[in-house]
């Protein structure tokens, strides 16, 4: 659609809208933004994005060389929300559950390894039956 502008968010729930007709869902902490703008010209990361997610300070980077390739239009803005407490990083990455990818043998935090996105092998049963099932009715052997 020619004109149109599109708002796209990957992480942590994939979303598509279009911009002016929806809202990107933003986290539920407040953040830091990095805006990295390409050829399109639009305040509407600064002024609609920002203030939805109560974001406490914008910083412009360099777009990335690959992006209007992978996007396929220099067209764009690219922003990511991040953490700027780096104690608080700690704090969130400490209190997970950690395990190791049970596909590639990296370290996973949480429920999907960011490596090859594996999920987490559900916990085993721990319970230690005989191994036998007794379904049915008992079996009586000889008289």
């Amino acid at each position: 659609m020619p004109g149109s502008q599109f708002g796209v968010l990957a992480h942590p729930n994939p979303q598509l809208i279009k911009i002016g007709s929806g809202d990107l869902t933003g986290p539920e902490f407040s953040t830091h933004l990095l805006v990295a703008k390409g050829q399109l010209q639009s305040d509407w990361v600064a002024s609609t994005i920002a203030p939805a997610w109560q974001v406490q300070a914008v910083q412009e980077v360099a777009l990335p060389a690959d992006s209007p390739a992978w996007w396929g239009t220099p067209k764009m803005i690219e922003f990511a929300a991040f953490l700027p407490d780096i104690s608080l990083i700690y704090q969130l990455v400490s209190s997970v559950r950690r395990e190791v990818c049970t596909w590639c043998g990296n370290e996973l935090i949480g429920d999907r390894c960011g490596l090859c996105s594996a999920p987490l092998k559900p916990p085993e049963n721990q319970t230690h039956g005989s191994g036998v099932l007794n379904q049915g009715t008992p079996m009586h052997h000889g008289s």
